[in-house]
């Protein structure tokens, strides 16, 4: 994440407080819906699952 954030810095890009930051997504931001799941596999580096709840 400061790799991001410096080279927003050199590029004259602020990242006001609360600016959603998505790296690396290459099919782009998906609606979704309250309840949703995913997992994520790394292989042998394990995996991520996730739920969306809302707060």
């Amino acid at each position: 994440f400061s790799y991001l954030i410096d080279q927003a810095s050199k590029r004259n890009i602020t990242l006001p407080k609360g600016t959603m930051v998505c790296s690396g997504a290459i099919t782009g931001v998906h609606e979704t819906l309250v309840g949703s799941t995913s997992t994520v596999d790394f292989g042998e580096a394990g995996k991520i699952n996730m739920k969306l709840v809302a707060f």
